[in-house]
């Protein structure tokens, strides 16, 4: 804890104080009583400037407190400003006015270099929603704030970010959220003068499409969906799309499309957004990851045999494992060394086919692999990946139905929560596990624990009676 700069204790300035009080005394008693006085006068003058000197910079300390405190409710990012007021805040303590001033002009610097994050919401569990449609000929824009904490949200400030082709709104004010409250907001959208044809905004316009957005908070980096549903009669292709995302946030990845859109249909795509003041850190660590495995790539791969040897003692047939770890590589590892002695498997993934035949060295076919995706196939079996708790579930089903025993593979589960909620993806596991509760089927699933909180890890090994052996 940083001294109370209210508290002074500084032995330099009373070793100061002592010595003239101290002198005075001497002074006064050998009958020097003018000098006495002068010294006297000193010690006061002294003590005056300190007190001037004190109080000046505790005005300006709290002042800058003040605002520090105020952008940090607005949400911007004052990490840089508030540690540098910390440090003159020991200033303060220890009567370094000189220094504690310049620390204060230096955290009101980086006060007003602050960035503005997307409000105040980074790993909290709030949702940013949007819907865009074709209402009757004006284009209605629809934004929602749901708050699912136990605590407010502070005076929101909105940047109503719009699709390429209609014009930014102007900043929305939405005041305090109250815990467990949602907050909408509706506006119409003003067109630019030119559109591209087949452009996002042209489907809109003229009707052929309905566009919604969802903005997951909870996690590290935010989680960005764009879905597009085709209400025209007729199928749409390279739809292409970007994000349209608070002006604080970035992805890396620009734009995304959906190649084919049958009528009365429905795909949607996902990105991972950064905010713009945390870019540095991300490439940072980015740079450091892949150093890292760069570091390990030549005793990786006997790392991982070693490890699937001694943990292979531990499963037995009919029981649920979580694959706890960041590298699916070790999974589909054990796996494959856990498939060898299984009559019959099924793999659930969201990673490319051709990426698990090369790079994890299982091989997968339309009869033993379920790929997740929005783009069709003509070599494999695809499910859409917003269909686990419907078209997903009948498939294991009848997968178990139709064998005796074997295993079930589920990859990349956090993908699953990506695109249907962590509540959703719990309803699905805990329905494969009644299924194969009686037969002698093993589950396995992969969990990054990055992308999942402590919470959500132990609500997975509780109610499906999950193992962890990562």
């Amino acid at each position: 804890m940083s001294p109370d700069p209210n508290e002074t204790d500084a032995e330099e300035f009373d070793d100061d104080l002592n010595g003239l009080v101290k002198n005075s005394k001497v002074l006064l008693k050998e009958g020097e009583y003018e000098e006495s006085k002068k010294e006297t006068q000193r010690l006061e003058k002294e003590i005056r400037k300190v007190k001037k000197d004190q109080d000046e910079a505790l005005s300006e300390f709290k002042k800058l407190r003040r605002r520090i405190d105020k952008k940090d409710g607005q949400g911007y990012d004052v990490s840089e400003a508030d540690s540098i007021l910390e440090e003159a805040k020991e200033a303060l303590a220890d009567m370094r006015y000189e220094e504690a001033f310049s620390l204060i002009d230096e955290a009101r610097g980086a006060l007003e270099r602050a960035l503005f994050l997307p409000f105040p919401l980074l790993e909290k569990n709030v949702s940013l929603n949007t819907v865009i449609r074709n209402n009757g000929g004006a284009v209605n824009f629809e934004f929602e704030v749901i708050n699912r904490m136990e605590k407010p949200l502070g005076e929101i400030l909105l940047n109503l970010s719009t699709p390429p082709g209609f014009k930014d709104l102007p900043e929305k004010k939405l005041g305090m959220i109250r815990p467990k409250e949602d907050r909408s907001v509706e506006a119409i959208l003003k067109r630019e003068d030119k559109i591209e044809q087949d452009s996002l905004a042209d489907h809109i316009i003229n009707n052929r499409i309905i566009v919604s957005s969802s903005l997951d908070c909870s996690y590290k980096y935010p989680v960005y969906k764009i879905s597009i549903r085709n209400i025209s009669d007729q199928p749409l292709k390279d739809i292409t799309l970007k994000p349209f995302t608070p002006g604080s946030l970035e992805s890396k990845e620009t734009r995304k499309k959906i190649e084919w859109l049958d009528p009365s249909k429905e795909a949607s795509v996902t990105f991972k957004l950064y905010p713009k003041s945390l870019e540095e850190e991300m490439k940072r660590e980015e740079e450091e990851e892949e150093e890292e495995k760069e570091e390990e790539s030549s005793i990786q791969e006997e790392e991982v045999k070693e490890e699937v040897k001694e943990e292979e003692e531990f499963l037995s047939e009919g029981s649920n494992y979580l694959l706890l770890g960041e590298e699916l590589e070790h999974s589909y590892s054990i796996f494959d060394q856990y498939f060898s002695e299984q009559k019959d498997a099924l793999v659930i993934s969201t990673t490319i086919p051709y990426k698990i035949s090369g790079e994890f060295g299982v091989e997968v076919n339309e009869e033993n692999l379920i790929w997740l995706s929005n783009v069709e196939s003509k070599y494999f079996q695809v499910i859409h990946p917003t269909k686990i708790n419907d078209d997903l579930t009948d498939e294991i089903k009848e997968f178990v139905n139709n064998n005796e025993e074997g295993v079930i593979f589920i990859d990349k589960l956090e993908r699953m929560v990506v695109e249907n909620g962590f509540k959703s993806t719990v309803e699905f596991l805990e329905e494969v596990w009644e299924t194969t509760a009686s037969s002698e089927f093993t589950l396995l699933t992969h969990v990054n624990p990055e992308a999942f909180s402590e919470e959500e890890i132990k609500t997975l090994k509780k109610k499906l009676r999950l193992y962890q052996v990562l």
